[in-house]
């Protein structure tokens, strides 16, 4: 995909994302991403935030 074409597909997909002032403690700038995905009733939100999401960590292994 061409980097137009990335930006593009990007303007279609993101409607707004929320900065911090400041780098918070664990390096990151930005706060929040707000999705417009026309296939979902109500705004789509992902924030960054630690406190605000809930993060999941698994192992697989492959067995004979």
């Amino acid at each position: 995909m061409e980097d137009i074409d990335k930006k593009r597909f990007c303007q279609l997909l993101i409607e707004k994302v929320v900065i911090r002032d400041e780098k918070n403690d664990s390096g990151r700038w930005v706060k929040s991403i707000i999705f417009k995905l026309p296939i979902i009733e109500k705004d789509l939100e992902i924030s960054l935030d630690n406190n605000e999401h809930v993060e999941v960590f698994g192992l697989l292994e492959k067995r004979n």
